[in-house]
């Protein structure tokens, strides 16, 4: 019997811990969209990236966000058709990890 082979080393697989979303406020808007959410959380890059997008994700709809000059993240809501609920997560490696999801409510106006 030859003994077994060495065990293979490889390199430590590193993984990114994804952020955490703690809240966003406002937490509805009308179903016009553009409402601008602010998001607070855990794990957010700091500062945060100004060369990998930040993505918001309304849904399965991605939106346009942007970093305020204080650090916060501010997404603005899509339009919808009627009032709904929809799963709210960021990404801040452009739309690859996404964070924990926390629900936006989208109204009609009245």
């Amino acid at each position: 019997g030859s003994p077994p082979p060495p065990p293979c080393h490889s390199e430590p697989f590193v993984v990114s811990t994804p952020p955490l979303l703690d809240d966003a406020a406002p937490l509805s808007g009308p179903t016009s969209g553009k409402t601008s959410v602010t998001l607070t959380g855990t794990l957010f890059p700091s500062p945060l990236p100004s060369t990998a997008p930040i993505v918001c994700k309304f849904g399965t709809t991605l939106s346009t966000t942007y970093a305020s000059p204080d650090g916060a993240v501010v997404c603005a809501s899509p339009p919808s058709d009627d009032a709904s609920t929809l799963p709210l997560s960021v990404s801040f490696n452009d739309g690859l990890d996404f964070s924990n999801e926390i629900d936006f409510k989208s109204y009609l106006p009245s």
